[in-house]
Protein backbone atom coordinates (compact mmCIF):
# COMPACT_ATOMS: atom_id res chain seq x y z
CA UNK A 1 0.00 0.00 0.00
CA UNK A 2 1.81 3.10 -1.29
CA UNK A 3 1.70 6.14 1.36
CA UNK A 4 2.17 9.88 0.91
CA UNK A 5 5.06 10.22 3.31
CA UNK A 6 7.27 12.98 2.11
CA UNK A 7 10.99 13.27 3.44
CA UNK A 8 12.66 17.12 3.21
CA UNK A 9 16.33 18.17 3.90
CA UNK A 10 16.74 21.36 4.57
CA UNK A 11 20.19 23.31 4.27
CA UNK A 12 21.04 26.75 5.35
CA UNK A 13 18.55 28.69 7.20
CA UNK A 14 14.79 29.28 6.88
CA UNK A 15 11.30 28.16 8.00
CA UNK A 16 9.01 25.92 6.59
CA UNK A 17 5.35 27.06 7.15
CA UNK A 18 2.77 24.70 6.13
CA UNK A 19 -0.93 23.98 7.03
CA UNK A 20 -0.83 20.23 5.52
CA UNK A 21 -0.01 17.10 7.17
CA UNK A 22 2.38 14.48 6.48
CA UNK A 23 2.02 10.61 7.66
CA UNK A 24 -1.28 12.18 9.44
CA UNK A 25 0.82 14.28 11.72
CA UNK A 26 0.51 17.87 11.55
CA UNK A 27 3.48 19.69 10.40
CA UNK A 28 3.72 23.65 11.96
CA UNK A 29 6.13 26.14 11.96
CA UNK A 30 9.82 24.91 12.27
CA UNK A 31 12.78 27.17 12.36
CA UNK A 32 16.35 26.01 10.87
CA UNK A 33 19.26 26.74 12.38
CA UNK A 34 20.94 29.52 10.24
CA UNK A 35 24.51 28.41 11.90
CA UNK A 36 24.57 25.48 9.26
CA UNK A 37 24.90 27.45 6.51
CA UNK A 38 28.26 27.91 6.67
CA UNK A 39 28.96 24.24 7.41
CA UNK A 40 26.49 22.99 4.55
CA UNK A 41 28.55 25.11 1.84
CA UNK A 42 31.82 23.98 2.93
CA UNK A 43 30.41 20.39 2.30
CA UNK A 44 29.10 20.92 -1.15
CA UNK A 45 32.03 23.24 -2.23
CA UNK A 46 34.34 20.38 -0.80
CA UNK A 47 32.26 17.90 -2.88
CA UNK A 48 32.38 19.81 -5.94
CA UNK A 49 36.46 19.57 -5.34
CA UNK A 50 36.41 16.44 -4.66
CA UNK A 51 34.46 15.82 -7.74
CA UNK A 52 36.86 17.98 -10.14
CA UNK A 53 39.66 16.12 -8.79
CA UNK A 54 38.30 12.56 -9.91
CA UNK A 55 37.24 14.37 -13.52
CA UNK A 56 40.62 15.05 -14.47
CA UNK A 57 42.25 12.30 -13.27
CA UNK A 58 39.85 10.26 -15.38
CA UNK A 59 40.60 12.79 -18.22
CA UNK A 60 44.57 12.59 -18.12
CA UNK A 61 44.69 8.83 -19.11
CA UNK A 62 46.72 8.36 -21.77
CA UNK A 63 44.91 5.88 -23.53
CA UNK A 64 42.25 8.30 -24.08
CA UNK A 65 41.88 10.27 -26.99
CA UNK A 66 42.69 13.93 -27.80
CA UNK A 67 39.80 15.40 -28.90
CA UNK A 68 39.22 19.30 -29.12
CA UNK A 69 36.32 17.90 -26.17
CA UNK A 70 38.64 16.34 -23.96
CA UNK A 71 40.85 19.31 -24.34
CA UNK A 72 38.15 22.07 -23.19
CA UNK A 73 37.12 19.72 -21.04
CA UNK A 74 40.43 19.42 -18.96
CA UNK A 75 40.79 23.43 -19.39
CA UNK A 76 37.05 23.83 -18.31
CA UNK A 77 37.55 22.25 -14.61
CA UNK A 78 41.29 23.45 -14.08
CA UNK A 79 39.83 26.81 -14.24
CA UNK A 80 36.70 26.02 -11.75
CA UNK A 81 39.33 24.46 -9.69
CA UNK A 82 41.29 27.92 -9.31
CA UNK A 83 37.41 29.23 -7.76
CA UNK A 84 36.72 26.25 -5.76
CA UNK A 85 39.97 27.08 -4.32
CA UNK A 86 39.32 30.88 -3.67
CA UNK A 87 35.83 29.96 -2.31
CA UNK A 88 37.28 27.51 0.37
CA UNK A 89 39.30 29.91 1.32
CA UNK A 90 36.61 32.41 1.58
CA UNK A 91 35.20 30.31 3.54
CA UNK A 92 37.50 29.32 6.06
CA UNK A 93 38.34 33.24 6.41
CA UNK A 94 34.99 33.82 7.10
CA UNK A 95 31.98 34.97 7.25
CA UNK A 96 30.77 32.69 4.46
CA UNK A 97 30.18 34.37 0.80
CA UNK A 98 27.17 36.12 0.05
CA UNK A 99 24.34 34.75 -2.06
CA UNK A 100 25.94 36.23 -5.12
CA UNK A 101 29.22 34.33 -4.88
CA UNK A 102 27.25 31.02 -4.27
CA UNK A 103 25.35 32.07 -7.38
CA UNK A 104 28.30 32.69 -9.60
CA UNK A 105 29.81 28.97 -8.60
CA UNK A 106 26.65 27.42 -9.60
CA UNK A 107 26.43 28.81 -12.70
CA UNK A 108 30.13 27.84 -13.47
CA UNK A 109 28.90 24.48 -12.57
CA UNK A 110 26.95 24.79 -15.20
CA UNK A 111 28.86 25.78 -17.81
CA UNK A 112 30.92 23.11 -16.73
CA UNK A 113 28.19 20.19 -17.35
CA UNK A 114 28.12 21.57 -20.93
CA UNK A 115 31.20 21.14 -21.48
CA UNK A 116 31.53 17.58 -20.12
CA UNK A 117 28.67 15.80 -21.96
CA UNK A 118 30.45 15.09 -25.10
CA UNK A 119 32.87 13.61 -22.71
CA UNK A 120 30.68 12.11 -19.83
CA UNK A 121 31.68 8.48 -20.94
CA UNK A 122 35.34 9.29 -20.45
CA UNK A 123 34.75 10.25 -16.66
CA UNK A 124 32.68 7.72 -15.72
CA UNK A 125 29.15 10.24 -15.76
CA UNK A 126 28.12 13.64 -14.27
CA UNK A 127 25.63 12.65 -11.82
CA UNK A 128 27.83 14.00 -9.07
CA UNK A 129 28.07 17.41 -10.37
CA UNK A 130 24.58 17.47 -11.22
CA UNK A 131 23.60 16.55 -7.51
CA UNK A 132 25.90 19.31 -6.37
CA UNK A 133 24.71 21.60 -8.84
CA UNK A 134 21.15 21.07 -7.14
CA UNK A 135 22.71 21.87 -3.06
CA UNK A 136 24.29 24.90 -4.73
CA UNK A 137 20.86 26.67 -4.89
Amino acid sequence: MPTNEQHNTVIGSGNIVTGGTFTNSPVTNTTVNSGANAGSQAYWVDRLAEELTQARERLDNPALPVTPDRTDAVAAIEELQEEVVAFREELAAGPPPGPEKQATLRRRVKALLGVLLPVAEMIGGIAGFQDILHHLG
